[in-house]
Order: structure tokens, then C-alpha cells, then sequence
């Protein structure tokens, strides 16, 4: 039987109170990937939740990487902070 691999990992940190990181990494099997994207095997309802964060992200003045390294993939976010106090 093949060993199998998991693990996953979050990051998160604010840098210089201006913005709010956020990495996210997994181990996944390239084998089990089909020409859409994802493993799942629904279709319809399955494969937009990055497409949904990118929307939003972008939507907040972010950014999001996408990457994928030796049978990692890793999703990192970068997100503006947004202050509530008002201008004095």
C-alpha cells in the first residue's frame, strides 16, 4: 500500500499594521487531478471557492497567489487593513 501524505498548514501575521497575510499550504497528489482543476468528482457544484476569494480579495484591494511546488499548493492572500478611526 502507498504511503500517504497530509498536512496542512496557516500562517498569519499583520505587517506593519497595513496589511493582514494569510498562507495556507497542503499537500496534494498531481495524479489525482483532472484537466479542471480539482479531484472532486461534482463538477457543477465544486471548483469556485478560489474563484470566489479572488472576487473578494480583490474586491478589498488584496491580492491572492495561487502556486503550486513539489506536490504543494499553497494559497497566500495579502489584504489591506482598514482603519475605523475617523480623520481628526
Amino acid at each position: 500500500m502507498a504511503a500517504i501524505h497530509t498536512f496542512f498548514h496557516l500562517k498569519t501575521y499583520t505587517k506593519a499594521t497595513k496589511s493582514h497575510h494569510i498562507e495556507v499550504s497542503n499537500y496534494f497528489n498531481p495524479q489525482n487531478q483532472i484537466d479542471s482543476g480539482t479531484s472532486n468528482q461534482d463538477k457543477t457544484h465544486h471548483g469556485y471557492g478560489l474563484k470566489s476569494m479572488e472576487y473578494v480579495v480583490h474586491k478589498h484591494g488584496g491580492k491572492l497567489l495561487v502556486e503550486k511546488e513539489d506536490n504543494i499548493f499553497i494559497l497566500s492572500l495579502v489584504i489591506p487593513v482598514i482603519s475605523n478611526e475617523k480623520s481628526k
